[in-house]
């Protein structure tokens, strides 16, 4: 996959790469990410020291001088190191990758199956469904440009 151009001109630079067990999703260089962290969201910059951070279902921005570029990322950890960050996710989508369609139908799903549970292993399953249902949808969103 080609790095991308979009950072001609920053002085400090962010090396990201987005791996799933498919495959290298993108890399690039930016000037800084915000990763969904299990503990919060993080902002991660140019020099910032090495770490290792899992996470959790959420929106990954990647900041590049003239946009953003919004990835659905579902679980799995982050490490950085000398100006690079890795993101080892179990899934990772960029919202113009994101079937509409399929996310409403699997929100659905899910809200049917939450109101139908009273407790245990499928509720918590399905809550995480939704969750990561609704997480592709707010990035399809966010990469057409709404809020």
């Amino acid at each position: 996959m080609a790095e991308k151009n979009e950072n001609e001109g920053l002085a400090e630079v962010l090396k990201v790469t987005v791996c799933t067990p498919d495959g290298i999703r993108t890399e690039t260089a930016c000037s800084h990410v915000v990763v969904p962290g299990e503990e919060g969201d993080m902002m991660v910059l140019p020099k910032h020291c090495g770490t290792v951070v899992p996470l959790r279902t959420g929106v990954l921005e990647v900041h590049h001088p003239n946009n953003v570029e919004y990835l659905s990322v579902a679980g799995g950890s982050m490490s950085v190191e000398d100006d690079a960050v890795t993101i080892s996710a179990y899934a990772a989508e960029a919202g113009e990758e994101i079937d509409v369609d399929r996310a409403l139908r699997a929100k659905e799903r899910a809200e049917r199956a939450i109101e139908s549970e009273e407790e245990g292993r499928r509720i918590h399953l399905a809550k995480a469904a939704l969750y990561r249902a609704l997480t592709r949808l707010e990035v399809h969103d966010l990469t057409r440009g709404k809020d």
